[in-house]
């Protein structure tokens, strides 16, 4: 007989500005719009600062800034 699973909540989009200090991986995955892959891929990089409580990563905001900060502006280019 097949397991029962109860269905998963879709994401909700939450704002770097009403987080508080430090957030989840699932709320940074939110924040980001990215996978769970692309966030742990950028904290091993060391992109976030980031460190444990427990079982559960959290991610400082201050980091999350800090990154958006430091990325480079889009260019386009007229057709």
């Amino acid at each position: 007989m097949p397991k029962l699973t109860k269905p998963r909540e879709p994401r909700r989009a939450i704002s770097l500005d009403d987080a508080g200090e430090i957030v989840t991986i699932a709320e940074l995955c939110a924040i980001e719009a990215a996978s769970r892959a692309t966030i742990t891929r950028r904290l091993r990089a060391g992109e976030y600062r980031a460190f444990r409580d427990g079982g559960k990563t959290l991610i400082l905001v201050q980091s999350i800034r800090a990154r958006r900060a430091a990325l480079a502006a889009a260019t386009y280019r007229a057709a």
